[in-house]
């Protein structure tokens, strides 16, 4: 007879396959898809909308890939007032192509701007000077954004202000990382990642994903750096 431990057929939703040794085709445990946790002989999904998580376009969110939903994003932030949703992929462009003040308010220090989280209000106002057509720009590109099959939420995505990128981008780019490694795309850049914020006609806040110091300061407009797009929801 088997030991007692041996109770686990290792079949079923979200079951990788039986760990280690076998008795009478049952294991003492099993591997899980990647995302899922075992528990007592099932592979279980997390389907909270937690920091992670994967968002799909029906409004559900699991710590796994289900093949039949449509994923659109990343939960990259969460507090009691917004969840703010981060792309599955990323680009580099600039922030613009010439010297000009565009927002409502510039941020004259990194201390102010690592607390701006209006990047969809900046997107918006950068958005409206060039033109929605114009798109050699980071925010242009975030606006008019939309993952596959969810052409619904061009307009909502934008490029986020230097204080989404740290709260959210650099705090928690684990456990987005995960998120976005479960579905089979990588990991965020350890690179320079543009922001909204701007700090003058010339220069606007970078943040760098490497180590977090954002104290270096505003980049030129034109330096050509990542680009990753927010959408609250």
């Amino acid at each position: 007879p088997c030991d007692s431990t041996f109770r686990y057929t290792c079949s079923g939703d979200n079951i990788a396959g039986g760990v280690g040794d076998t008795c009478n085709n049952q294991y003492a445990s099993c591997s899980c898809v990647e995302g899922a946790t075992f528990n007592n002989g099932a592979c279980i999904c997390d389907t909270s909308c937690t920091v992670g998580a994967i968002y799909y376009s029906d409004t559900t969110c699991s710590s796994c890939n289900f093949i039949n939903k449509t994923p659109i994003g990343i939960i990259a932030y969460s507090d009691n007032s917004k969840k703010l949703l981060i792309t599955l992929t990323d680009t580099y462009l600039p922030w613009a192509e010439d010297d000009i003040n565009i927002t409502v308010a510039n941020n004259t220090s990194a201390a102010d701007a690592v607390i701006d989280f209006n990047g969809y209000e900046h997107t918006q106002e950068i958005v409206a000077y060039y033109g929605e057509s114009s798109g050699n720009n980071g925010a242009v590109y975030c606006y008019n954004y939309y993952p596959e099959n969810s052409e619904s939420t061009k307009g909502k995505w934008y490029l986020p202000a230097l204080g989404e990128l740290y709260k959210a981008a650099y705090l928690n780019k684990t456990q987005i990382n995960k998120g976005r490694n479960t579905l089979g795309f990588e990991s965020l850049v350890e690179n320079n990642y543009l922001s909204s914020s701007e700090y003058n006609a010339g220069a606007a806040y970078d943040f760098p994903l490497h180590d977090g110091n954002y104290d270096n300061g505003a980049a030129p407009k034109s330096h050509i750096l990542g680009v990753t797009c927010f959408m609250a929801l």
